[in-house]
């Protein structure tokens, strides 16, 4: 588990309370550069956030080739089309597709497979702002044919 937040002490007493803490190695923040060697270490990627606009680590894990699992309600599954994506409140089923992913290397080998055909190069910052700014043109288009 990579990264730093309100709930990360109470996250390593969870596991360790369940004892599952044996099977997580926690990171905390880590430098960009070390990112990719996180990935290759990761037998699967879960953003269960409800809360979560984007998530370039989403995007990251993909590119490593990760199998990936989102929320439903996390902004990147509107854009990512390869991922597992399951409601936030369903528990049991992200623990299901977690487990079946350790368990099941053909489920596992099917979900990489997808990956390759995730489009994800094609997701750019330049191609996001051009977005934003058709938006404000025909705002500001509409607003000055009703004034």
């Amino acid at each position: 588990m990579v990264g730093t937040g309100d709930m990360y002490s109470r996250i390593i007493e969870m596991a360790a309370d369940m004892g599952i803490g044996k099977y997580f190695h926690y990171t905390g923040f880590i430098e960009r550069e070390k990112i990719d060697e996180i990935f290759k270490m990761s037998d699967v990627y879960v953003l269960p956030s409800v809360s979560e606009p984007f998530g370039l680590t989403v995007l990251e894990a993909l590119k490593s080739g990760v199998p990936v699992i989102v929320s439903k309600q996390s902004g990147v599954s509107e854009i990512i089309e390869n991922a597992i994506k399951v409601d936030f409140w369903n528990v049991d089923d992200i623990a299901n597709h977690i487990i079946n992913i350790l368990q099941d290397e053909d489920y596992k080998n099917e979900i990489k497979q997808k990956l390759n055909q995730e489009q994800i190069h094609k997701i750019t910052w330049y191609d996001s702002a051009r977005k934003i700014e058709e938006i404000y043109n025909y705002i500001l288009e509409k607003k000055g044919n009703n004034l």
